[in-house]
């Protein structure tokens, strides 16, 4: 009998644990989130990878990669760009390799088209520096200027650097030289306006300023920029190594943008002074986004008796590089760099995103529960402890930014305020697992990685928990509160602990006059500020619809009182009058 009971007991139990792995979602176990005050709370993943998502030299979209190249070509990519054409809004995305420095040609659909290997100089770039009669004019500003080894051409320049004799060869065989590249680290497409030798923007019949399709590439180890014909891949300038900048030794671009005047922003490594903006000539214009650290008041007394070699021995203690950079369509510079060093040890992780501006001013809104800074607790030994170290950044067009985390291969995903809305990917064993992170973009709602340790692509979806909360915050920020509503909903029902959706919830209360439904919602939410403007406007209603009728009844008690007085004194003069106080 007692076996019996036994066995029945251990049948419950388990049938109970059958039911709780049936009814658990999936998804809702696999992810983490942060509370406002800074806990870690169970949460769906905001974007997944399958296998069918991700691309190398084995997947099918890469048929003919390996009859145009070794399988050891695409083996340390280091930057890639997605770039849209805004005519046809076909895509291409670029990849450079800096082991093999060769760059790799997709399309949107991320199918293998073309491989790069060498650029030839275009013929305008190959005079420049000529005279009438075709001699080598040596102290012109030309291509004796250009740290690059011509690859192919005639016997006599082939392995050189480019210099009058290399030249001189090339007019004997005129057969075109190719530059190679020794260290591609960065590649970018935009562009930029045509522009006159006076300096002036070309314009059409229409008057339309004239576009040319240029892509760059950052040659470190050749200390140099090469810009190049989108559709031929031909040189068409070359920005080397500013004349008299300080840190001329040190120019090795790794990462580069653009924006729509043709002006770059340059990434060099061992540049600690920020990133450097580069004129459309080329020509070094001055410092961007620096990074400064805080100094106590002894340090800050201590500095004013070292001497300039001693400052410049501390520069990398004072300040940090950047990593990584994007720009968005308004010309905003997003930036990510590692945490800030300060001179007494302490690390400042605050400013690891920036947002800057023409005036060269950080605005990155900070507005969340917590600042933008990737993972909020941290391990403090071991090979993994400490913060988040940000490696590269994208944005999409209604402002939500993802950044990649290389300390532990995730991606945060944060709104234009600064709220963490949900993180992505992880270091693992799988196939789908984030192993190290160079380069990301956003293709629509999605997001590609460039992984250097797997040697792939990986497309990144978002799940349906992410969707809601992508098209909650598209709907805020086209100022529709009422179909953002809607969205944040759908993710209370997914997940009844995630606090920014039922602030999303409380605006569109507010912005229906709700004000103590509002309330509800915000201290739900844990907003303190949404929830103080509520009560403000609960309280001034309460004040509207009852202080007439409040006031009226205080008005008519004043009133008879008056009155009351009054007719006492009446009547009390009356009795005096008829003597009934003798």
């Amino acid at each position: 009998m007692k076996m019996k009971k036994r066995v029945f007991r251990l049948l419950i139990c388990l049938m109970g644990f059958v039911c709780l792995f049936a009814g658990l979602n999936v998804d809702a176990a696999d992810g983490y989130m942060y509370s406002s005050d800074g806990k870690i709370i169970e949460c769906s993943v905001g974007m997944t990878v399958t296998n069918d998502g991700i691309y190398g030299i084995l997947s099918d979209a890469w048929k003919g990669f390996t009859k145009d190249n070794e399988i050891t070509d695409f083996n340390s990519p280091s930057d890639m760009c997605l770039y849209t054409d805004p005519i046809t809004k076909e895509q291409t995305l670029y990849v450079v390799d800096s082991s093999s420095n060769k760059l790799f040609v997709f399309d949107g659909s991320i199918r293998y088209k073309e491989t790069v290997s060498s650029f030839p100089l275009h013929k305008s770039l190959i005079e420049k520096g000529l005279d009438e009669e075709g001699k080598v004019i040596l102290n012109e500003v030309g291509l004796d200027k250009i740290n690059t080894r011509i690859v192919s051409g005639s016997s006599a320049s082939k392995g050189k650097l480019w210099d009058a004799a290399a030249r001189s060869a090339y007019l004997d065989s005129q057969k075109v030289p190719e530059v190679e590249c020794l260290g591609l680290s960065g590649v970018y497409r935009a562009q930029r306006p045509v522009k006159d030798e006076n300096g002036r923007n070309i314009l059409d019949e229409n008057g339309e300023t004239v576009l040319q399709d240029v892509i760059y590439l950052c040659d470190k180890t050749n200390m140099q920029v090469l810009l190049l014909n989108a559709e031929t891949y031909e040189v068409i300038q070359v920005i080397s190594v500013p004349v008299g900048a300080d840190f001329a030794d040190k120019f090795l671009p790794s990462k580069i943008v653009t924006d729509v005047t043709g002006r770059a922003y340059l990434i060099c490594e061992g540049v600690y002074e920020g990133i450097l903006l580069m004129s459309y000539q080329g020509d070094f214009m001055r410092m961007v986004g620096v990074n400064y650290t805080t100094l106590s008041f002894w340090d800050a007394i201590k500095r004013n008796f070292k001497t300039e070699e001693q400052l410049k021995q501390e520069v990398t203690i004072l300040q940090t590089t950047f990593n990584n950079l994007t720009i968005d369509s308004k010309g905003f510079l997003y930036t990510v760099s590692s945490a800030v060093t300060n001179a007494d040890g302490t690390t400042n992780n605050d400013s690891m995103i920036k947002r800057i501006n023409q005036a060269n001013t950080d605005v990155l809104k900070r507005n969340g529960y917590n600042k933008p800074k990737g993972d909020l607790i941290t391990i403090k030994t071991g090979s993994n402890a400490g913060g988040s170290n940000f490696i590269a950044i994208a944005i999409n067009e209604y402002g939500v930014y993802t950044v990649a985390d290389s300390k532990h291969n995730r991606l945060f995903t944060y709104d234009n305020e600064g709220n963490l809305l949900y993180i992505s990917g992880g270091t693992g064993s799988q196939v789908t697992d984030i192993s190290n992170a160079t380069a990301i973009a956003y293709q629509g709602e999605n997001i590609l990685v460039l992984d250097k340790g797997n040697k792939c692509i990986m497309r990144f979806e978002p799940t349906d928990f992410a969707r809601s909360i992508n098209k909650a915050v598209e709907y805020e920020y086209i100022g529709d509160a009422i179909s953002a509503a809607d969205q944040w909903q759908n993710v209370i029902n997914s997940n009844p602990a995630y606090e920014l959706a039922y602030v999303g919830v409380g605006k569109k209360l507010y912005s229906e006059g709700r004000y103590q439904e509002a309330m509800l919602q915000f201290e739900k939410g844990a907003d303190v500020a949404y929830y103080s403007r509520a009560y403000k406007m609960y309280r001034d209603d309460l004040i509207k619809k009852y202080f007439p009728a409040a006031f009226g009844i205080i008005l008519a008690l004043i009133v008879l009182r008056i009155v009351l007085k009054i007719r006492k004194k009446i009547k009390n003069r009356k009795a005096y009058d008829d003597g009934d106080f003798l």
